[in-house]
């Protein structure tokens, strides 16, 4: 027969479980918004490039 010590730390074995998940999925979430780049740079980056194929050609 199983003790309360057992079944203190099975629910804390699972409560940890659970905690982990959440905060993984938590991380992979707040991590994709926090990825920005600014408005402009696509622009920029095409204004660079014509100005680079002029030089060349």
């Amino acid at each position: 027969m199983m003790d309360m010590s057992s079944f203190v730390d099975g629910g804390l074995a699972i409560l940890g479980t659970v905690a982990s998940v959440l905060l993984a999925g938590w991380t992979i979430m707040s991590h994709s918004n926090t990825v920005s780049t600014p408005a402009n740079a696509n622009r920029d980056h095409r204004a660079f490039d014509q100005e680079q194929l002029k030089e060349a050609v």
